[in-house]
């Protein structure tokens, strides 16, 4: 996201689920820690996460939060329900 905003052909760059993701996404960029970011969501680790219980819930119930066809490189990395 990085990458693209300084080509400068963007003006600006959406990052809802790279930083519920990482929460300390800012801190990943700016101390040069890119490879840490995270893509995968982990249920070992969901309170690490912004979700919300009711954002957990859906997508236990099968509402999820990242549909399978448009997860766009969001994986999880393990199911457990």
């Amino acid at each position: 996201m990085l990458t693209a905003y300084q080509t400068g052909w963007v003006e600006s760059v959406s990052i809802g689920k790279s930083i519920m993701l990482n929460p300390n996404l800012v801190e990943l960029i700016e101390n040069d820690r890119e490879h840490d970011i995270q893509t995968t969501f982990d249920w070992d680790n969901a309170d690490f996460y912004r979700y919300t219980p009711a954002m957990l819930h859906g997508t236990r119930m099968g509402h999820d939060f990242y549909p399978p066809s448009k997860q766009l490189g969001v994986r999880y990395k393990s199911e457990h329900f």
